[in-house]
């Protein structure tokens, strides 16, 4: 199994995993009822992040093939960055996420982050511009709203938007 192939296999999910593991640590002196949604949905996280890795793993693993000749390091990166492109853009978009949540609040960086991810996702993939667009924002709007709302239940210490 090569260098880049096993990259490609634990980009995301090891992201996803420090990021989580980082929101793990400093909900730590929360009431442990501002806790129980978050360690659920952490675990939820670990579940399929493990999931996805062993998939990744296990088709890395049934389509060894080699190759005849060793390309330059510049096709290695430019072949990397191809077939990974939607994954950088992602980490990129998700290290976006945390100065925009500080400076702009909860409720617009949710927002925006999912304005962003929900299409690099494939959210309405087949449809028509205009009817991906209203798709795009009508689930980020909505979740957005269930995220304001559990956040105001569980009584979460969140920025305000625009500090506001």
């Amino acid at each position: 199994m090569s260098f880049q192939a096993l990259s490609r296999a634990l980009l995301v999910p090891c992201f996803i995993l420090l990021m989580t593991g980082l929101y793990w640590v400093s909900i730590q002196d929360a009431p442990s009822s501002a806790q129980r949604v978050p360690n659920v949905v952490m675990l939820f996280i670990l579940v399929m992040a493990t999931v996805v890795v062993m998939r990744d793993v296990v088709l890395l693993l049934a389509k060894r093939v080699r190759q005849t000749h060793e390309p330059l390091l510049r096709e290695h990166l430019t072949s990397w960055f191809d077939l990974n492109r939607q994954r950088c853009l992602f980490t990129v978009i998700g290290m976006a996420y945390f100065p925009a949540f500080v400076s702009l609040g909860f409720n617009i960086a949710n927002l925006l982050f999912l304005c962003l991810a929900l299409p690099l996702s494939g959210l309405g993939k087949d449809r028509p511009l205009v009817a991906r667009v209203g798709l795009v924002v009508g689930v980020a709007v909505l979740a957005s709203v269930i995220f304001h709302l559990l956040a105001s239940i569980m009584d979460f210490n969140v920025p305000a938007p625009l500090g506001i």
